[in-house]
């Protein structure tokens, strides 16, 4: 009873009054950021009690899920570019080469990494709870420079596809810069925890580990023939 409770909260919470706020609002502030503006406003407040369990464990689960099936869907949507956009710069967004598109990642990454890791190194890494407790110096500090250069990636989608048809080529050119910083960036704090441990090679290595790579593997080199079978796609959801 006290999880349904939760989970009835965690929907009205974050569900239900950021709805009835972007329909006052005449949809003018994304839907997707109102449930985070609710959230820093009940933390700041302090207002939510304590036993409605929010966030409750339901509500955190489904979150969970929603969340991967929305950056699965974003990943789709990266090779489908705006062709139906009816605005004269949509056909010369559309056709932005890959080496441009890398650039424009790898800076969009770059800036906001150094100036966290830096910020972090010489600034934070002296305050409490801010030391990592395994990463010592420039690791920890590269840690938080992870942290702060990743993209809000659910919230940029649910944004893109608020976006008027005009616009709408544009967004998914932000989607996929926005899309391959993630992949860098997450990599980068699995590769700073693998440093932190002390691992060389496979030491330490499970089954588990071997399956997710594979897995990673055979979806990154099946993507090009997955883009003519829809139904193929939605299968690997799972």
């Amino acid at each position: 009873m006290q999880s349904l409770v939760g989970l009835l909260a965690d929907a009205a919470a974050f569900v239900v009054v950021p709805w009835i706020a972007w329909r006052l609002l005449g949809r003018t502030i994304p839907f997707a950021v109102l449930p985070i503006i609710v959230g820093f406003s009940l933390a700041v407040l302090g207002g939510v009690p304590t036993e409605l369990g929010i966030p409750s464990a339901p509500g955190t689960l489904l979150g969970w899920a929603g969340v991967l099936l929305l950056a699965f869907t974003a990943g789709l949507e990266t090779r489908t570019m705006a062709a139906t956009a009816q605005t004269r710069d949509a056909p010369a967004v559309a056709l932005v080469p890959w080496r441009r598109l890398l650039g424009s990642a790898f800076i969009a990454l770059l800036l906001p990494l150094l100036a966290g890791t830096l910020v972090a190194y010489f600034l934070l890494i002296d305050l409490p709870d801010w030391a990592a407790p395994r990463a010592q110096g420039w690791l920890g500090a590269a840690a938080i420079g992870l942290c702060v250069a990743v993209s809000a990636l659910p919230v940029l989608i649910g944004i893109v596809r608020e976006l008027d048809a005009g616009q709408r080529a544009l967004g998914n050119l932000a989607l996929k810069v926005a899309v391959l910083d993630d992949a860098a960036l997450w990599s980068g704090l699995a590769l700073v925890l693998l440093i932190a441990d002390g691992r060389s090679g496979l030491e330490g290595w499970t089954a588990y580990d071997v399956v997710a790579v594979m897995v990673f593997a055979l979806l990154a080199g099946a993507g090009g023939g997955l883009r003519r079978k829809p139904l193929a796609r939605w299968l690997l959801v799972p």
